[in-house]
C-alpha cells in the first residue's frame, strides 16, 4: 500500500512540476516580448529625435531662401 501511495505522490509532484515549468516558460517568453518592445519603444524615441532635428534643419533652410529671395528683390529693384 505505500509503495502505491508514493506513486500517486510522485505523479502529483510530476504533474506540479509539469505545469509549474510551463508557467516558467510562458513567464519567460512574455518577459522576452516586453524587452523586445522596450528596444523598439527606444528606436522610435531615437528616430523622432532625428525627424525633429530634420525638421529644425529644414525651417532654417526655408528661412535662409526667404532672406535670398528678399535680397534677390532688392537687387533687382535697385538695378530698375
Amino acid at each position: 500500500m505505500k509503495l502505491l501511495a508514493d506513486l500517486d505522490i510522485s505523479a502529483i509532484v510530476v504533474e506540479h512540476t509539469d505545469r509549474l515549468m510551463r508557467f516558467v516558460s510562458n513567464m519567460l517568453s512574455l518577459l522576452w516580448r516586453l524587452m523586445s518592445m522596450e528596444e523598439g519603444t527606444k528606436k522610435v524615441a531615437v528616430g523622432v529625435g532625428l525627424a525633429n532635428q530634420a525638421g529644425d534643419g529644414l525651417h532654417r533652410i526655408v528661412e535662409s531662401v526667404k532672406n535670398l529671395q528678399g535680397m534677390v528683390q532688392q537687387i533687382a529693384s535697385a538695378t530698375e
